[in-house]
């Protein structure tokens, strides 16, 4: 989450009071490995400082020290004490997220397929964990929505699935009325016991 924060900037006994800074927003990939990345400081203090540069009254490099030195500090406030890790400098493209991507794209993949079988009338009903459903249910009606993902889509996932474990949707697998039967069968116990209900929202007949 973005946090502002402010500070002095003083360079050789020059001080810029007050200057607004933001850690923890979206930073392009660019300058990922920049010093500095992970934070932003107002434009009008960044004037300030160009002029006292402009006046020889600072060097360029004594500015660039400041800056990164604040930069890193709030980053490392931001995130604990931790600062920013070669994880948060991902963008879906190390090796953990190299590793994983096979399996967003065959996510992806079967969304896409269970999105043309749920605009087909054939597949009956739709199933989602033990739970049965009409394609009409607003449970599941997500799945004839699919929208190609754009390669920021793919990153996204994919960093998500490496760096914190989470598993791109919900799978809502449209079936027919033979593989419904089959589906039932497998969650029928000896004693005719069912592991499987109908949505009750769309209330789907069972055959």
């Amino acid at each position: 989450m973005p946090l502002d924060f402010r500070r002095d900037l003083t360079i050789n006994g020059h001080t810029i009071p007050n200057t607004e800074w933001t850690a923890g927003m979206n930073y392009p990939a660019e300058r990922r490995w920049t010093n500095g990345w992970g934070a932003t400081i107002e434009v009008p203090a960044v004037i300030e400082l160009l002029e006292l540069v402009q006046a020889g009254k600072v060097t360029l490099e004594d500015v660039k020290d400041e800056l990164t030195n604040v930069a890193n500090a709030i980053t490392r406030q931001h995130d604990d004490g931790l600062g920013i890790s070669n994880d948060d400098r991902c963008f879906g493209d190390c090796d953990k997220c190299e590793a994983r991507k096979p399996e967003v794209l065959a996510r992806y993949a079967r969304f896409r397929t269970n999105a043309a079988k749920a605009r087909d009338p054939q597949y009956t009903h739709i199933v989602s964990g033990s739970s049965v459903h009409l394609p009409t249910c607003r449970h599941v009606k997500e799945v004839a929505r699919f929208r190609e993902p754009d390669d920021a889509d793919i990153a996204m996932a994919v960093r998500g699935l490496a760096h914190d474990g989470y598993i791109l949707g919900t799978e809502h697998t449209p079936v027919t009325a033979e593989e419904l039967a089959a589906w039932r069968a497998e969650r029928t116990g000896p004693r005719g016991g069912h592991q499987y209900r109908p949505c009750k929202t769309c209330q789907p007949t069972l055959p």
